[in-house]
């Protein structure tokens, strides 16, 4: 699944990861390292998103195969 990576839709992937993780990620990591992370996340170009979401996809088939050996790997 592709999407645009809009501003709107980059505040909406952080403030679903606040709501869901947010209390323990920061207690964890602290608030600087995570508005750092936030950040980062505002300033990426469609392309460094896209590339991001290629190489997710690409672990997870990669993982899928239960197979650290095979041709995935």
């Amino acid at each position: 699944m592709t999407h645009s990576l809009t501003t709107t839709f980059k505040q909406k992937l952080i403030d679903e990861n606040e709501q869901e993780y947010g209390a323990e990620i920061r207690a964890k990591y602290g608030d600087a390292a995570i508005d750092e992370s936030n950040a980062y996340l505002k300033g990426l170009t469609q392309e460094q998103y896209d590339e991001g979401e290629r190489l997710r996809i690409k672990i997870e088939e990669t993982l899928a195969t239960g197979d650290p050996s095979g041709v995935l790997a």
